[in-house]
């Protein structure tokens, strides 16, 4: 029940919190999507390619590297490419973000599987690409997320994407339906 209120506190805390900053979306680079749509087509599929080796269960690359502290665990990586290979039903999507940074978009794509009623994420990968003056989409940069601390910045980013109407303005074959769920990682 306790549990139970402070998600609701919670909830109601980022609504407010959206809700008055509803105004900085006008900073999010829509515009260069309008007239250019090839721009999101190119970006999902270099995306694509980007994580395919990582949805596929392939992480040896991930073994003892040293990610920053609260963004991912090779051990975690190893839960999910164990998933593969049992009857565990692990749900996919993905979806496109501007960024408020000039002429930057990110694709972000996750893994999930239901754990009693809460949703547990494998993981997150979030690849950035620019694109230049002469519209080529260039990768910037690249996250991946496995600790709930960082699965939750990237959720409230997301939720806010979501509330503030800005997911409605790109086309909905580059944007997950609805509004993910929160990461319940224990």
């Amino acid at each position: 029940m306790l549990r139970n209120v402070k998600i609701l506190f919670y909830i109601i805390a980022l609504l407010l919190y959206t809700s008055n900053y509803a105004q900085k979306g006008k900073e999010w680079n829509t515009d260069l999507l309008k007239d250019n749509p090839k721009i999101l087509k190119k970006i999902k599929k270099d995306g694509i390619k980007f994580i395919s080796s990582l949805k596929n269960g392939k992480i040896e690359y991930f073994k003892g590297q040293k990610p920053p502290q609260n963004t991912w665990r090779y051990e975690k990586l190893a839960q999910y490419r164990d998933s593969l290979h049992s009857d565990r039903f692990i749900a996919y999507g993905d979806l496109i973000m501007p960024s408020n940074k000039k002429n930057s978009f990110s694709y972000n794509f996750f893994a999930i599987a239901n754990k009693d009623k809460y949703s547990y994420y494998y993981f997150v990968a979030i690849v950035s690409f620019d694109v230049t003056n002469n519209l080529e989409v260039k990768k910037s940069t690249s996250f991946l997320l496995t600790e709930k601390k960082s699965l939750m910045s990237w959720w409230n980013s997301i939720f806010y994407f979501y509330q503030s109407g800005l997911a409605d303005k790109l086309p909905e074959e580059y944007v997950f339906k609805i509004c993910p769920p929160p990461p319940s990682n224990l």
